[in-house]
C-alpha cells in the first residue's frame, strides 16, 4: 500500500484520502483473485490437459534464444506499470517499508506470471501462440466428473477484474500528474484526462491493432526510454547533483 505522511504527521494514501478506495480495492480483490487461479490450477492439473511434455525443450539452444526474445520486449513487459509506480511511489512514505514492498510484489508477480506460462504452454502447447486468450480457451475444455465445467465465465471475470484495477490505477496516476503539470485540481483534471482516455480507447479499429501496436511499438521503441533511458539519466543526475553536494560546489 502506498502511504505518505503530511506535515500533521497524519497517514495518506496517494497524496489524497479520497484516492485511497483505489488501494484498497485492490487489497480486498487480490487474496480472491488469487484464491480462484490457484483452483483453476488445480482443475487444470487434476485433468488431462496438462501436459509436462509440451514445456520441452528447455533451453535447447542455449541463453541466446530468451535473452533474444527479453530484449527489448519482456524486460519493457507489461505495459507502462514501472512508469505508473514511479508516480506512485512520489507520494510514498519511507518509513513504510516501500522497498521491501515493491520488491516482494515484484517477485509475487513474476512467480504468478511464469506459473501461469507454464499451465498455458503445458495445456495448449504450440497452440498457446496463436490464441487470443488462451487462458480462457483452456477452461473452456476443462471438465471433471461432468460436474465441474464451463469455466470461461469465471475466468472472464477474473480478466475483466485486472483490466478494471488497472485501468483505474492509470486513471488515477494520469490524474495526478495532469494535475500536477497544469497545476489545477485533482477533480478538475478528471474529465480532460477522461476524454484523451476514451479518445485513445478509439483509436484502434480493433483489439488485434490494439495488441499488435503494443507489442511492435510501445515495447520496443517507447516503454524502453520511459522505464530504462529516463530513470537511469535521472538517477544519473541525482548522483553527479549529491556528488557536488558533498564538495560544496554547485554544477554549472
Amino acid at each position: 500500500m502506498v502511504h505518505f505522511t503530511d506535515p500533521l504527521g497524519r497517514s495518506r494514501l496517494c497524496g489524497v484520502s479520497r484516492h485511497r478506495g483505489v488501494f484498497e480495492s485492490a487489497q480486498i480483490l487480490l487474496p480472491m483473485i488469487v484464491f480462484i487461479y490457484v483452483a483453476l490450477f488445480v482443475a487444470l492439473w487434476g485433468t488431462a490437459l496438462f501436459d509436462a511434455h509440451r514445456l520441452m525443450p528447455v533451453l535447447d539452444d542455449g541463453l541466446k534464444k530468451p535473452i533474444e526474445s527479453a530484449f527489448p520486449e519482456l524486460i519493457s513487459f507489461p505495459f507502462g506499470e514501472m512508469v505508473l509506480f514511479l508516480l506512485f511511489w512520489k507520494y510514498a512514505d519511507r518509513r513504510g517499508g516501500t522497498t521491501r514492498t515493491t520488491v516482494l510484489s515484484y517477485l509475487f508477480s513474476g512467480t504468478f506470471i511464469v506459473v501461469t506460462t507454464i499451465f498455458i504452454l503445458g495445456s495448449l502447447g504450440p497452440l498457446a501462440e496463436f490464441s487470443v486468450v488462451p487462458l480462457i480457451q483452456i477452461v473452456s475444455l476443462v471438465q471433471t466428473a461432468d460436474f465441474i465445467q464451463r469455466l470461461d465465465p469465471i475466468v472472464a471475470l477474473l480478466l475483466f477484474g485486472g483490466v478494471f484495477m488497472k485501468m483505474t490505477s492509470y486513471y488515477l496516476g494520469t490524474t495526478l500528474l495532469f494535475s500536477r503539470l497544469f497545476r489545477i485540481g485533482r477533480f478538475g483534471a478528471l474529465f480532460p484526462v477522461g476524454v484523451l482516455l476514451f479518445a485513445g480507447a478509439l483509436a484502434f479499429r480493433s483489439y488485434m491493432q490494439h495488441i499488435w501496436f503494443g507489442f511492435e511499438k510501445n515495447l520496443k521503441y517507447h516503454f524502453p526510454i520511459f522505464q530504462i533511458v529516463i530513470p537511469v539519466l535521472l538517477l544519473l543526475a541525482v548522483m553527479i547533483r549529491s556528488r557536488f553536494e558533498k564538495n560544496g560546489t554547485t554544477p554549472s
